[in-house]
């Protein structure tokens, strides 16, 4: 019995991806509407979830699924800059949702 294989095909199956989007649903939520409140509407509007699975090639082979959330230009608005507050919108969107 190969574990390795056994983990691999746990990893992949229906019930996990669901999950993983489910929570990176729950964050991005949450990163959308703090990010609305906090009057960053553009930034708001491009949270999405980008989902997929890696491709192995550095833990020798192991593929896993992933869900991510994705704001393209925020990481001004995360760490700040000279020009813009330091919101931290995914860090306390994350942060809220797993504490649940």
């Amino acid at each position: 019995m190969d574990v390795r294989r056994i983990v691999q095909q746990a990893s992949q199956t229906p019930a996990v991806r669901r999950r993983l989007r489910a929570r990176a649903t729950q964050v991005a939520a949450r990163a959308k509407a703090t990010a609305a409140r906090q009057g960053l509407r553009q930034l708001s509007a491009d949270i999405r979830v980008e989902e997929g699975t890696r491709p192995g090639t550095k833990a020798q082979g192991f593929q896993r699924p992933y869900a991510r959330v994705v704001a393209p230009g925020a990481a001004k608005y995360e760490r700040g800059t000279s020009r813009f507050d330091k919101y931290r919108l995914m860090l306390r969107a994350a942060r809220a949702v797993s504490s649940r």
